[in-house]
């Protein structure tokens, strides 16, 4: 657990200080003054899988798919600011109080720091958030770890666009 905790801090740190609003990071942009080289390890297309997984999954969910690429410490940060542990955000989908109709992902970027990930995209969607419809418009950045299973969701927190 504090291994976990430990990897999420380091990533927020690396990501958002370096960065003093939301600034996509490329794995291969020379925009900031880390080493990007340190910070490509590992197989991105195995994380944008477990990303376009997830995204299938909130259109579509799916009980044991979801339990198998949510992680058990699940942070996830709606843009109101309500955070959800992996029991209620898999029970959100499941009884439909958050139902995702579309979903668009753009803008998407990805660093692999050996067995820890961070995506950062934009995400419009066409919800019903407890049956009322919306149109959404989120920065969205996520932490995956990966696992036996293979990469799973660790902390997701979303911010409105304006």
């Amino acid at each position: 657990m504090k291994k976990i905790i430990l990897t999420v801090l380091y990533t927020l740190v690396i990501c958002n200080l370096t960065h003093a609003t939301y600034s996509p990071i490329r794995t291969n942009d020379q925009c900031h003054e880390i080493d990007s080289a340190k910070f490509t390890q590992g197989n991105n297309s195995d994380v944008a899988k477990a990303v376009t997984k997830l995204v299938s999954l909130l259109k579509n969910p799916d009980l044991i798919a979801l339990q198998n690429l949510i992680h058990p410490q699940l942070s996830y940060g709606h843009s109101s600011g309500r955070i959800e542990g992996k029991t209620g955000f898999i029970e959100n989908l499941m009884n439909g109080n958050s139902d995702f109709k579309e979903i668009d992902i753009k803008d998407q970027s990805i660093i692999v720091v050996g067995s820890t990930a961070v995506v950062r995209h934009l995400l419009e969607a066409s919800i019903l958030d407890n049956a009322v419809p919306a149109n959404i418009k989120l920065h969205v950045m996520t932490t995956w770890v990966k696992e036996k299973k293979g990469w799973q969701l660790l902390a997701r927190q979303a911010i409105k666009v304006t």
